[in-house]
């Protein structure tokens, strides 16, 4: 709560000296806390994306798009009266300059102004300067010294060593299993219904999973849902905002820390009653 209370006493101080808040004429706002514009960042390590969205109307969402691509609309907003705080993580793989742009949306379906921070994905390379001094001139006269000859000790061969043993590299990780709920399971209606999985383990660690999920009001004709993919997610688990009435299908993959990622795990099914 303070956090919120803070971010919203910046937001206020931005409006009334500068003029230079990002929003539309009805007051849509968004900005981002975190990455902040010119970092730089190692590759295959989760980039952290906080912000904060303000509208007299109320939020819906905030759509978060990478190099103008979509990445996940996110709905689950931490509201405190008309400001809400959103995070989530990004897991980029390969090296390159990437622009992380947020636009929150009105209940009333208006627009903000998209906040833009522009991060590097590298590991910055060093540069060495050398500085060689002048070489003295030094003159040595030789002094002759009799010299008695040493007789080199015998050489032995190098003992036999065998091979060393060499760990296969990494290059995959396992599917995830046990989803949950599945099989065609009812859930009675809610706001919400707790994906989960079980953990995978790899000789690197897993960084991140990603989420493929679909719905259908017939449980024949299906389309992607709203937060679909749901990439980034660091646990084993996922709240996913549901309706009643509706029928839902959803797969998951893991991402390891070397960046490989696993196939898809088969459909799990599940319904919510309509009351």
């Amino acid at each position: 709560m303070r956090r919120l209370a803070m971010g919203f006493l910046v937001f206020l101080l931005l409006l009334t000296s500068c003029g230079q808040s990002r929003e539309t004429g009805g007051g849509t706002s968004v900005w981002l806390d975190v990455p902040v514009n010119g970092l730089v960042l190692p590759p295959d390590v989760p980039v952290n994306i906080e912000g904060h969205a303000a509208s007299p109307a109320g939020l819906e969402r905030v759509d978060l798009f990478i190099n103008g691509d979509m990445m996940t609309s996110l709905t689950d907003l931490s509201m405190d009266g008309g400001m809400a705080y959103f995070q989530t993580a990004w897991l980029p793989t390969v090296e390159g300059n990437y622009a992380i742009s947020v636009v929150a949306v009105s209940s009333s379906g208006e627009a903000s102004q998209p906040d833009v921070a522009k991060i590097t994905i590298g590991r910055p390379t060093a540069t060495t300067t050398i500085t060689l001094s002048p070489t003295p001139v030094i003159s040595i006269t030789p002094t002759l010294t009799p010299v008695t000859p040493t007789v080199p000790p015998p050489t032995l061969p190098p003992p036999t060593l065998p091979p060393p043993t060499v760990p296969p590299p990494d290059t995959w990780v396992s599917t995830p299993g046990g989803l949950n709920p599945g099989g065609g399971t009812t859930l009675a209606c809610a706001a919400k219904a707790t994906l989960s999985w079980a953990a995978v383990s790899d000789p690197s660690g897993i960084s991140a999973f990603k989420l493929q999920i679909e719905r259908s009001s017939d449980n024949a004709n299906w389309s992607a849902h709203p937060t679909s993919p749901q990439a980034g997610t660091t646990t084993n688990s996922f709240a996913l905002p549901v309706e009643c009435g509706w029928y839902y299908r959803w797969r998951v993959l893991a991402i390891d820390g070397k960046g490989n990622q696993s196939p898809y795990s088969d459909w799990a099914y599940f319904g919510v009653t309509l009351n």
